[in-house]
């Protein structure tokens, strides 16, 4: 298969994009297609870092002699690669089809119709009729868009691009064997092991920081499950609220501003063996007027109160169980999180350590050779 700057990197192709020919054979079938076989589909990355990537204005792929367009997103970019490829006539019309923008036209068409219709005859007893035709016009539009969006993508895909080399998946796998196998040079090897040390001890550190996380949850999930349980076998006794009053508390929320909060702050009055002893307590509320019902109708001054008190130091008193049971379950879904989140960075920073030692074995070789 006569070829040039075109690799196999694994299941990967990689393309020289300043130096390439493609052979006549079809990169999806691998069947020989004559020398106009060939049509021209431009590839569209997904945003990719910039800094490595080798463009520049003006720089040209070798099979189209058209240029290599990026649309920037600050230090990535999405870049548009039009490559002049070798395919079979079922390919070929796969790609020239147009059905996907016609499905996009008619789902306009018949949701614009249905909708003035639906408007029109809203109050009409077969109203529902227009709704269905519009749900349906939504549907066919969107399946119209997906076609068009993963046109390309189905037939080569855009993983990485890198001193003006580029990463594509999707070609046939018996295309791929006949190509050189790809070696990285030297420049680039040095660079991406840095960057696998780096990315894998900042993965084992973050993994080591949900371990943390994970035996702190533990501990506040038992902890509070211990002391709810034995808070259930206190005794109680009748007290007596001594003062009240409503409290405010203002937090920001990411998604909804900022938001209040109300308690009802209560200090109770009880007695156990002829001693008296004081606590204190809270119950919160989503807004004020429940705060301020609650205040009135169950926690007014001389209101009686169900106090739980530890026989064995009676001065250590319970009330309110709910802050207690909301720490059981926080712990234990912190822990869940926590847990799983470690794990999953742990099994990314172990492939990347796996990763650095296979560079590090290459770069090796290559020195030497």
């Amino acid at each position: 298969m006569s070829s040039a700057g075109l690799y196999c990197d694994g299941k990967q192709l990689v393309i020289d994009l300043q130096s390439h020919v493609f052979p006549d054979r079809c990169v999806k079938t691998n069947q020989e297609v004559p020398a106009d076989g060939k049509l021209l589909v431009p590839l569209v990355s997904k945003r990719l870092p910039l800094k490595r990537s080798g463009w520049h204005e003006g720089l040209r792929v070798a099979s189209s002699g058209n240029a290599v367009t990026m649309e920037p997103w600050g230090q990535v970019g999405s870049f548009t690669v039009p490559l002049l490829l070798p395919l079979s006539s079922q390919w070929q019309r796969q790609q020239k089809s147009l059905l996907g923008n016609w499905l996009v036209y008619f789902g306009l068409l018949l949701g614009t119709v249905s909708g003035i219709t639906f408007v029109i005859f809203i109050n009409a007893d077969w109203f529902w009729v227009p709704s269905i035709f519009l749900v349906l016009a939504m549907l066919i539009g969107l399946s119209g868009a997906v076609m068009m969006a993963t046109k390309s993508s189905s037939l080569l895909a855009i993983t990485q691009i890198e001193d003006g080399k580029l990463w594509v998946t999707g070609a046939h796998p018996d295309w791929l064997a006949e190509l050189p196998r790809w070696q990285m040079p030297l420049a680039m090897l040095d660079r991406h092991i840095l960057m696998a040390n780096v990315g894998k001890w900042i993965l084992w550190t973050f993994a080591g920081v949900c371990g943390i996380g994970f035996l702190f949850a533990a501990w506040l999930g038992i902890s509070s499950y211990v002391y709810l349980q034995s808070v259930k076998t206190w005794p109680t006794v009748e007290g007596k609220i001594v003062t009240s009053g409503v409290t405010e508390q203002t937090f920001y929320a990411k998604r909804r501003g900022w938001k209040t909060t109300y308690a009802v702050e209560v200090t109770y009055s009880y007695a156990v063996e002829d001693q008296s002893f004081t606590g204190k307590t809270s119950f919160s509320y989503g807004d004020e007027k429940a705060a301020g019902g609650a205040l009135y109708s169950q926690y007014s001054v001389d209101e009686p109160i169900t106090v739980r008190y530890n026989p064995a130091n009676p001065s250590q008193s319970a009330v309110n169980l709910f802050d207690a049971e909301t720490a059981q379950v926080s712990g234990a879904v912190l822990c869940g999180t926590m847990l799983v989140a470690g794990l999953i960075l742990l099994w990314f920073g172990t492939r990347e350590a796996r990763r650095l030692r296979t560079l590090e074995a290459e770069r090796a070789a290559l020195s030497a050779a």
